[in-house]
């Protein structure tokens, strides 16, 4: 594809996103501000939203209490300590919990985001790279991915074919790290270059 058409087309992509951006912009912000507005003056909302708030914070003791539970049995075994995310959704679903009050409405505004398929941006950095580096005279960046997963971690197949494929294409390498024994590993290897 030359550098003229992926110009048209990443133009023709960007006006296309924006245009429907700020077409519904205003319509988003508007409700949004209805929404609001209806969460500070409406008793049931506010009830509602009180009682997500507390459950939260319950649901907090409960996965910390778990969390030290769990790693003084993996400590006792002599396994590093189980590490999860520090995003609640990901956290609960990690030790079987879920919500028992109804979602509250919304208290933030979520504004659309574009799409892209993996071919397409495989390609759109393929032809930027052609246009930055190679008809520069310049050979064109590798990409890396160093990938840190617990040492449990699940990391489905086809996500980890789409990073070697992704690194691949760009001649780089992937490496993958699981759990802090090995992340202590790589960081005294000496085979570190800095």
């Amino acid at each position: 594809m030359p550098s003229s058409t992926l110009q048209a087309g990443t133009k023709a992509m960007e006006t296309h996103y924006w245009g429907s951006c700020r077409k519904n912009l205003e319509a988003l912000k508007t409700n949004f501000a209805q929404e609001q507005e209806l969460n500070k003056t409406d008793p049931a909302r506010i009830a509602l939203i009180q009682a997500r708030k507390d459950e939260e914070a319950e649901i907090l003791k409960t996965i910390t209490a778990r969390l030290a539970t769990l790693n003084k049995q993996r400590a006792a075994k002599g396994l590093p300590p189980k590490v999860v995310s520090e995003y609640l959704p990901f956290r609960m679903k990690t030790f079987g919990l879920s919500f028992k009050t109804a979602d509250p409405p919304p208290t933030n505004l979520w504004l659309p985001r574009s799409k892209a398929s993996e071919n397409d941006a495989r390609n759109y950095f393929k032809e930027l790279a052609n246009k930055l580096y190679l008809d520069q005279g310049d050979r064109p960046p590798s990409i890396n991915v160093i990938l840190f997963l617990a040492e449990d971690e699940e990391f489905p197949a086809n996500k980890e074919n789409s990073v070697k494929k992704l690194v691949r294409d760009f001649n780089g390498e992937m490496k993958i790290i699981r759990g802090l024994s090995q992340i202590k590993s790589s960081a005294q290897s000496s085979q570190v270059v800095n």
